[in-house]
């Protein structure tokens, strides 16, 4: 039997839920850009060796302020969609089909944004995560909160064993001889990035970062499920119906994570200058396990923050652009590795290894500012974005049209 499921119109999506999504968006391009520039996936050099105040400054905000905090709103946000299709679903005969179809246009894209573009990607991730999600929809509420500990203890686990792990290798007797050698090899990543065509730096890209990529979801996925499990829960619980309902809970919540994210940033913060000054395995460990800690803080200190500013009049009309761009997130996930690998890499401007933390926040910035303008444009005339117009035609298999506006959905 055919089931009548039609996607979310533009007009019954969540606005809060696109201002937060878009928000998450700048921190995300924040978060990559030291990535996109530079040769991180090979050789990271100490913030003591930051000779320059400017970019010391913005080095330790980006450390601290962004870095798995943003990444953890999308996952968080993408276990309340996966409830709210499924929801949606499910009112017209629920079946899992279409999520999976979903999940497989994602990977497709995902792998291929990976491969061909930047190993940084995290859509692949999401798909793989996605499945495992999967079998957690039907999980009651006592269940699922169950199932987060599980999950939160084996990231803590996986997390602080392999940096452990990690640190002992990189305090060991042959560190002073694996560091020069990542030395040489970054130098000769950055020769390649800054100078080469497009197929001398993909071949380089898939040679040296595309195994070890797919490999870290290892790590990474427990990570994911746990965010994915709270959205899960959220939507569950229905917090995201009639948010201004549940404004005395987000304001509870909302002094709860400040003071969590406080403890455990400033704790981030000692680790990262210990560290600095140390060679010791278990500092580097803890220092990555209180730094997923305090992102997590920091996601839901971020998303209750938001909402209890929207709330006001003054507060929404700031934070109203922010939709647009969440509206069309996949589009301006994948514009913004467009953007910065045509910035950075050889084929482009070659800028790659020659800009510092300062600069790659201006460059943040006014890519973000470019998507804001161009998502609002789009929107004037399109109910989706191009990829999230794609993404709905491969999942429902036909012509996707909002009925209720009169924007004409095209590819």
């Amino acid at each position: 039997m055919a089931l009548d499921v039609k996607p979310i119109g533009a007009k019954e999506r969540i606005e809060a839920l696109d201002i937060v999504r878009g928000f998450a968006l700048l921190g995300v391009l924040l978060a990559n850009m030291l990535a996109f520039k530079s040769p991180v996936f090979y050789y990271v050099p100490s913030m003591a060796n930051i000779a320059n105040t400017t970019d010391s400054i913005a080095a330790w905000f980006i450390k601290l302020f962004v870095e798995g905090k943003f990444y953890t709103i999308f996952s968080y946000l993408f276990g309340l969609g996966f409830y709210i299709f499924m929801e949606r679903a499910q009112e017209k005969g629920h079946t899992s089909g279409l999520f999976k179809r979903r999940l497989a246009f994602l990977l497709i894209i995902g792998l291929s944004h990976m491969i061909f573009l930047w190993t940084g990607d995290v859509l692949h991730t999401y798909a793989i995560a996605g499945f495992l999600l999967l079998v957690n929809w039907k999980a009651d509420l006592s269940s699922l909160k169950k199932r987060i500990v599980v999950y939160f203890i084996c990231a803590s686990v996986l997390l602080g064993g392999i940096y452990l792990l990690n640190g002992i290798i990189l305090t060991g007797p042959d560190a002073n001889l694996y560091a020069l050698q990542m030395k040489y090899k970054s130098a000769e990543i950055v020769n390649i990035f800054q100078t080469g065509n497009y197929g001398e730096i993909t071949r380089t890209r898939i040679a040296n970062e595309t195994v070890n990529a797919l490999l870290n979801n290892i790590f990474v996925i427990p990570n994911v499920m746990v965010l994915f499990l709270l959205g899960l829960y959220t939507g569950k619980r229905q917090l995201h119906k009639n948010i201004k309902e549940h404004m005395a809970l987000i304001k509870k919540l909302w002094r709860i994570f400040l003071i969590a994210a406080l403890i455990l940033t400033s704790g981030l913060f000692v680790l990262m200058k210990l560290e600095d000054g140390t060679s010791i395995a278990w500092v580097m460990a803890l220092k990555e396990l209180v730094k997923y800690y305090s992102g997590i803080a920091g996601c839901f200190f971020y998303i209750t923050s938001i909402l209890l500013i929207i709330d006001r009049p003054k507060g929404y009309r700031f934070f109203k652009p922010f939709s647009y761009v969440g509206r069309m997130a996949l589009t301006n996930y994948l514009l913004q590795t467009v953007v910065a690998v045509l910035i950075f890499n050889g084929y482009g401007f070659g800028y790659f290894g020659r800009v510092g933390y300062a600069r790659g926040i201006l460059f943040s910035v006014l890519i973000y500012l470019a998507q804001l303008i161009f998502s609002k444009l789009w929107l004037g005339r399109f109910n989706y974005g191009p990829v999230e117009w794609l993404w709905r035609r491969f999942t429902y298999g036909r012509q996707l049209r909002d009925s209720g506006s009169a924007a004409v959905d095209k590819p």
